[in-house]
């Protein structure tokens, strides 16, 4: 990095944001794709499945409204506007959708909505890890290195789940 200035930097442009956040949702419903069929995530288990989709849809969804109010339609608006209030707009929108009928229902949906939570989190940080770290080689070995470590990972950690049958404890 010596002789850049911090405007030159690749890292810090809009594009880059743009794809490094693009690349990471895509690899995350890949991934669920895959397990469900190969089927990992059981089909009595959506909750896992609704949370991860909202974990991937909301950052667009803030960058949007967010962009469109402040004028600067890039993927900062975590930083600035706290992922607390993100969390807490996505369990409200769980909780809205799936509407439990007990306390039952209710703690073995929270539990489910942290594991996909967690899964979403674990893979989106396995491709964006490295796709940072190699951010002076091309875009397509960026890609496809940082999906390939994601999806293996991922798909470890989810068949770990189901063969220790968390998802069935929880369904």
């Amino acid at each position: 990095m010596e002789g850049t200035k911090k405007g030159d930097d690749f890292t810090s442009t809009i594009f880059y944001r743009i794809a490094g956040t693009l690349g990471a949702s895509s690899s995350i419903l890949i991934i669920v794709l895959i397990a469900s069929l190969l089927k990992l995530i059981p089909e009595n288990a959506n909750g896992i499945v609704l949370s991860i989709g909202l974990f991937i849809s909301l950052p667009f969804v803030f960058s949007f409204i967010f962009g469109i109010i402040t004028n600067k339609p890039d993927f900062s608006t975590l930083r600035h506007y706290g992922f607390g209030v993100y969390f807490i707009i996505a369990l409200v929108i769980y909780f809205l959708y799936i509407r439990p009928d007990s306390f039952m229902l209710f703690g073995k949906y929270l539990v489910q909505f942290f594991i996909g939570f967690f899964i979403a989190l674990i893979a989106g940080l396995l491709y964006l890890a490295p796709y940072y770290w190699l951010r002076r080689k091309k875009y397509r070995v960026k890609a496809s290195v940082s999906f390939g470590i994601s999806l293996f990972i991922t798909l470890i950690i989810i068949f770990i789940l189901k063969h220790y049958k968390i998802f069935e404890m929880i369904s």
